[in-house]
């Protein structure tokens, strides 16, 4: 039985979309999520994702589907990621955060992805100009596909050389023990496998990949990233042993979903390539604040 009152959200993933568009099932898709009780959501991760489809008519009906008005639209992922992170420092490491943060371009960022219509609107700006937004995504992109592709086969072969497959690898017991990276900071017991690539792809979002990450745009303006306010080893201890998974679940279901992947067949299509091993891992982040949520996929 739907409660009115909370009524199921319903997730899709880009196949859903591409199937709706290759079958000319638009018409009949936004009169039953008009007249139906659930509301579907579409995240930007699918947006992108859309974005990076070569064929540039397909796209733009993909695009004019996923951001009508009918549907709702969610903030960025990173966004979502960054809440997370914020609330988890503020409760280990209150002293890392700034007292007095500018937020004059975080609120300017989040009104951009947050606001329904007008020209101010990102949904609205790509609708309007989904050849424009595509063509600006590839520039910044570059071989993103190609280096995605070669990094995952790697993963993928190094896992078959010593037999380790999907099924017999438990993803909440795998650890690191013994590690003379772990020994330097007097970490003398096993540490979540998830922990450690984690503190690394934050370390490198938010001082070494530049003012174009996405996590960078969210966090920076909250964290006393300047000077030495938090050392190399005080930040590597609060990923490998302070924070706990209830207060950061979005990113362990990132990193779940990521690792499985290195299991998965990989295929040189472009759009397979970004989609399953970026867009629907990036979908997984909004399970957590889902009620009754279903991603609608393969």
């Amino acid at each position: 039985m739907i409660n009115k009152n909370h009524p199921r959200r319903i997730l899709l993933d880009t196949n859903v979309w591409h199937y709706v568009v290759q079958y000319s099932k638009e018409k009949r898709f936004l009169e039953a999520i008009r007249n139906g009780p659930s509301i579907v959501q579409a995240a930007p991760a699918v947006l992108y994702e859309t974005l990076r489809d070569p064929n540039a008519q397909r796209r733009s009906k993909r695009i004019k589907l996923l951001t009508d008005r009918h549907v709702q639209r969610l903030m960025p992922e990173a966004f979502s990621l960054a809440e997370d992170i914020k609330s988890s420092i503020q409760l280990h490491h209150p002293e890392w955060l700034k007292n007095d943060p500018d937020l004059t371009n975080y609120n300017r960022l989040r009104q951009f992805w947050g606001r329904k219509t007008g020209k101010n609107s990102k949904w609205e700006k790509i609708r309007r100009d989904p050849n424009y937004e595509a063509e600006f995504l590839r520039s910044i992109e570059g071989n993103r596909s190609e280096r995605a592709r070669t990094m995952t086969l790697a993963h993928r072969k190094d896992f078959q050389e010593q037999g380790l497959n999907h099924n017999n690898l438990p993803l909440d017991k795998l650890f690191l023990e013994g590690d003379a990276g772990l020994k330097s900071l007097g970490i003398d017991h096993p540490v979540d496998l998830w922990r450690i690539e984690t503190h690394l792809i934050y370390t490198s979002s938010l001082w070494f990949d530049g003012p174009g990450n996405p996590m960078r745009e969210w966090l920076s303006p909250f964290l006393r990233l300047e000077g030495r306010v938090i050392s190399e080893i005080a930040w590597a201890k609060y990923w490998l042993t302070e924070v706990n998974v209830t207060e950061v679940p979005r990113e362990w279901l990132q990193w779940a979903h990521t690792f499985s992947q290195r299991f998965r067949k990989v295929t040189r299509d472009f759009r397979r390539i970004l989609g399953k091993l970026g867009g629907t891992t990036r979908l997984y982040i909004h399970l957590e604040v889902l009620n009754h949520g279903v991603i609608g996929g393969n």
